[in-house]
């Protein structure tokens, strides 16, 4: 979903204004599975593994970065 830039299905009940931008919805994701998978660390040595993947999912790479600041430069114009 994040690839496709969709919004993450997340209830706006409750909220005002435009609500939550795409953005600040992934990065809230990204924080709650952190979390979670970080509460569950102690259980065994797969969890430290899959606690390792999501950190290296969760940095990008510089190039992505630079891609998407093009991007942005691109519909300014």
């Amino acid at each position: 979903m994040e690839r496709k830039n969709d919004h993450l299905p997340i209830s706006t009940v409750g909220t005002r204004g435009k609500g939550s931008k795409r953005d600040e919805q992934y990065r809230i994701m990204w924080n709650e599975l952190e979390t979670l998978v970080r509460a569950h660390l102690n259980n065994s040595e797969k969890h430290q593994r899959v606690l390792e993947c999501l950190l290296a999912c969760r940095s990008k790479p510089p190039e992505e970065e630079d891609r998407k600041k093009e991007l942005g430069t691109t519909k300014e114009l």
